[in-house]
Formats: C-alpha cells, sequence, structure tokens
C-alpha cells in the first residue's frame, strides 16, 4: 500500500489495480508511461505548460497503444484522406 493516496502517487507508482470490465485488470504501469508521468508533474509545477501540453499528448498517445492496438485513430485517418500523411 502506498504512502500517500493521492492522484500524483497512482499516476507515478501505478496505484492500486483497476477493474475495466468483467475479469479485466490493468497491469502496472510501464516504466516508460511512469516516467513521462513524472516529468509532466514536474513540468506542471515549474509552470511549463507548452512542456505539459507536449508530454500529455505523447503520454496519451503511448497508452492509447499500449492499451487499444487495433483502434483507428480519428487523427491519423483524416490525415490520410487529406494527404498530410
Amino acid at each position: 500500500m502506498l504512502q500517500s493516496d493521492t492522484p500524483s502517487d497512482h499516476i507515478l507508482h501505478g496505484g492500486p489495480p483497476e477493474t475495466v470490465g468483467v475479469g479485466q485488470v490493468l497491469a502496472q504501469v510501464p516504466e516508460d508511461e511512469r516516467a513521462l508521468s513524472e516529468s509532466i508533474l514536474r513540468a506542471a509545477r515549474a509552470e511549463v505548460w507548452e512542456v505539459v501540453q507536449s508530454l500529455t499528448a505523447e503520454l496519451r498517445a503511448r497508452r492509447l497503444a499500449r492499451v487499444a492496438p487495433d483502434v483507428t485513430s480519428l487523427e491519423a485517418e483524416r490525415a490520410k484522406r487529406d494527404g498530410k500523411r
């Protein structure tokens, strides 16, 4: 059990496993996502919002790729459609 039970502790240390569906349990947070989360917290404390935004987008992309790798990204499909890829 964590000494502190704040949302940032759950982000940084994986927190207790969360049930997401019948019998599905999320594993501990991967090391790269934990490092990104720590960097987001540091940037937020320093109020460097462009870095927070950039790191948050990276963390989101990694989590989506890990949790739902077969889900089509609307952004990628729009870029293909518009010839921006």
